[in-house]
């Protein structure tokens, strides 16, 4: 971290109940602060100035109180050191109490159903004979044969450069297939490894669900806020965000998809499984089956 200087004043912002400390400068409000930190404030406006929820008391050196608040905010809340974190600027080490404003108990059960299970994936273990000169197929159409498939010829680069490792020394191995077409080889038997990840990604929380594709079996359940929220309490906050900032719709997207992440890795630590059998998730989370978790 620099030195501070008269020309990029740096100061310390220290963040209670959680006691997260970010450094950052002037230029930045308190709630660009919050998010640099990963401290959720509440908001609904995502930060506009018209909403008045993202209240804060604040102890230190700050800018001077804005007409904004003082239209929102009542004088004895200016009074006591409140701030809409929006509008307030540090000039110096400050600490910042952010009063807790999100629901705190994320309903993650309800009525359950009898269901067929049929997820998109499959897994099939399998062994190829050794090739000779009269099979000089690659080992991409050998698989495929063994196995019934029609190869594909858009396969990713990935899939093909796996088969080799995969495959060697003991030619056999676990196809994953994916509505009929082979999407991946693992080395040996793993058919014992087989699970799928399902999310319900609400506008407050988001809750993760970890299953046995054999036989259905729920493993663990996850959840938290959903980390958007700090843009915006509502989605149409959101999607004025991800219209108007050039980089919105990013943000936006990384935010859900690291939350998505850490609750696969959550899910597979406390059901006591390697995260790499976790092969199936929501269509449109991600183009490949283990890409999902990183």
């Amino acid at each position: 971290m620099p030195s501070p200087s008269n020309t990029d004043p740096r100061f310390s912002v220290r963040f209670e109940p959680s006691g997260t400390v970010q450094h950052s400068s002037d230029s930045l409000t308190l709630l660009e602060i919050a998010r640099l930190a990963d401290v959720a404030v509440y908001n609904t406006c995502n930060g506009v100035g018209v909403c008045g929820k993202c209240l804060v008391r604040v102890s230190g050196p700050v800018s001077e109180v804005t007409r904004t608040e003082r239209r929102l905010l009542k004088p004895e809340q200016i009074e006591e050191g409140w701030r809409l974190a929006c509008e307030a600027r540090p000039l110096g080490p400050v600490t910042v109490e952010v009063p807790h404003s999100a629901p705190r108990q994320i309903v993650t059960g309800g009525v359950r159903t009898k269901f067929r299970l049929r997820p998109n994936l499959t897994k099939r273990a399998f062994r190829l004979p050794e090739p000779h000169l009269e099979d000089q197929l690659g080992d991409y159409e050998r698989a495929c044969r063994e196995l019934g498939l029609k190869p594909d010829p858009a396969l990713p680069l990935d899939v093909l450069k796996s088969l080799s490792h995969a495959l060697r020394p003991e030619w056999a191995g676990t196809a994953i297939i994916d509505e009929g077409r082979l999407v991946g080889v693992e080395p040996g038997d793993t058919t014992a490894a087989f699970y799928g990840v399902a999310f319900d990604i609400g506008t407050t929380t988001i809750a993760g669900y970890l299953h046995n594709l054999w036989t259905g079996e729920e493993l663990g359940v996850a959840s938290g806020l959903n980390p958007q929220a700090a843009y915006g309490a509502d989605v149409i906050s959101r999607i004025q965000m991800a219209v108007e900032q050039d980089n919105g719709l990013r943000v936006l997207h990384t935010e859900v998809c690291n939350c998505i992440n850490r609750m696969v890795r959550d899910l597979a630590a406390e059901a006591g499984v390697d995260k790499s059998g976790i092969l199936c998730a929501p269509r449109g989370w991600t183009s490949t089956p283990r890409a999902a978790c990183s």
